[in-house]
């Protein structure tokens, strides 16, 4: 299990963003943070994954009882724990391919040809219905943020990190789109993974079963509960809870 203990985040003039205590991410498990904007979701997210632009004061984590509180991003994927963000940038004349081959050798530990590892990710690609294109292409270079979000569920299927976080990974995808996406989450959900997502379309966390539902206010987890929650937030919206 992941237990995130604590975790307070400032801006860089002092405000408190996000404030985290007793989350929770057991294997096999689907959890969906839901709130307003700018009510601390991403934050929360950004905190964890130590972003520059997120300054956390306070950042307790353990995973199976393994203190990983100083942990390092590149230190959290060796330990399986994976983050995509909502903002994916290009990296300009980088092979998708090559990037997670190297990915996949520094995880394993292991060594293998370029031309297995392709064959590979283009048989897992098939598998999970994923677009094999994208394989060929460099990394989020000149694609639409449909095709960006499809190229992180390809690494996140090859390189099998026990838990992953993601943050709006719906976000711009056309309802067929939408509704693979939402068949990989549950398929990996089935492979025992801890899955935590943000999302803001009702629509889309219809497509999940998912198990838990946390409402965030202000940085501040205010509520939680199973999906007959979302009903309620669909039908009167938000509450203001602190």
């Amino acid at each position: 299990m992941l237990s995130i203990t604590k975790i307070n985040i400032e801006s860089k003039e002092g405000k408190k963003l996000a404030e985290v205590s007793n989350f929770n991410v057991a294997l096999g498990t689907l959890s969906i943070l839901v709130g307003k904007n700018g009510s601390g979701k991403t934050s929360f997210f950004n905190g964890l994954f130590m972003h520059p632009h997120t300054p956390t004061s306070v950042r307790e984590l353990f995973l199976d009882q393994e203190n990983i509180s100083a942990c390092s991003p590149v230190q959290l994927f060796e330990h399986g724990i994976h983050y995509v963000p909502q903002q994916l940038i290009p990296l300009p004349g980088v092979s998708f391919l090559s990037f997670l081959h190297v990915a996949y050798e520094t995880k394993y530990a292991l060594k293998i040809s370029l031309l297995k590892f392709a064959t590979q990710v283009k048989e897992t690609c098939r598998t999970y219905t994923l677009p094999e294109y994208l394989v060929e292409k460099n990394v989020h270079e000149g694609l639409s943020g449909g095709e960006r979000k499809m190229q992180e569920l390809i690494q996140v299927v090859i390189l099998k990190p026990q838990y992953i976080f993601l943050d709006e990974i719906d976000a711009g995808l056309d309802r067929d789109a939408r509704v693979l996406v939402a068949k990989v989450i549950m398929t990996l959900k089935k492979e025992i993974r801890g899955i935590v997502l943000i999302s803001h379309s009702f629509e889309f966390v219809q497509l999940l079963g998912a198990d838990t539902i946390y409402i965030i206010n202000e940085g501040k987890i205010v509520e939680k509960g199973d999906v007959t929650l979302l009903e309620r937030i669909h039908a009167t919206g938000f509450q203001d809870k602190k």
